[in-house]
């Protein structure tokens, strides 16, 4: 039987493998992402640059990457936009739903959550008149709450596979170096707190 690898927290290593690569600790700590965001930035960018120049510094070193998502608040923002997309779609505003042009995209950050004709239009929708429910749980009956949840996992999945293609094979950095994790328990964080990905250096102890 293989051996078990046993993995080893490097001791506070972010201040001296910054150090060694001359790049900002805090670079070395992890990023942000805004809700329902896919595409890296440049600020996320300029983070895992850094990262892959400190691997580079220290050979033994490998590194988790470890995500603590605001679920909570990342539903409700999908939920509100597959929510306006319905919304302008019934209105005829755009063609479609799902192939969203740069101007669709912008007609449906146009609409404000408390704009009085979608919340008509959800009312209508949802048979929700009377009720008080907020404009995202509305939106979430209109959409299904099964899908809204599917949708995000699939938004989950660009993130970590876009990750994982720019530290690979735009950066070149071997894959077994790295390991990408849900933690079986998120930390919990506060509703306007946005999603992250937390790094973590490690060695193997073989």
């Amino acid at each position: 039987a293989a051996a078990r690898v046993r993995r080893l927290p490097a001791p506070s290593p972010g201040k001296l493998l910054a150090s060694k690569a001359g790049v900002e600790e805090k670079l070395l700590e992890g990023f942000s992402w805004k809700p329902l965001q896919t595409d890296l930035d440049p600020a996320q960018i300029q983070s895992l640059d850094a990262l892959v120049k400190s691997l580079e510094t220290t050979p033994e070193m490998n590194i988790e990457l470890s995500r603590n998502y605001n679920d909570q608040r990342e539903l409700d923002e999908l939920a509100l936009r597959e929510g306006k997309k319905k919304f302008l779609f019934f209105h005829k505003r755009i063609s479609s739903e799902d192939k969203m042009t740069p101007n669709d995209q912008a007609l449906v950050e146009s609409v404000h959550p408390n704009d009085s004709a979608f919340h008509s239009y959800l009312n209508q929708q949802v048979n929700a008149q009377g009720d008080m429910i907020s404009v995202y749980e509305k939106s979430k009956r209109l959409s299904g709450k099964d899908k809204i949840s599917d949708q995000l996992q699939e938004i989950y999945r660009l993130r970590a596979e876009h990750v994982f293609t720019y530290l690979t094979v735009t950066k070149g950095l071997v894959a077994t170096r790295m390991t990408m994790v849900n933690p079986a328990e998120q930390t919990p964080i506060s509703y306007a707190t946005d999603s992250r990905v937390n790094f973590r250096f490690f060695v193997d102890d073989n």
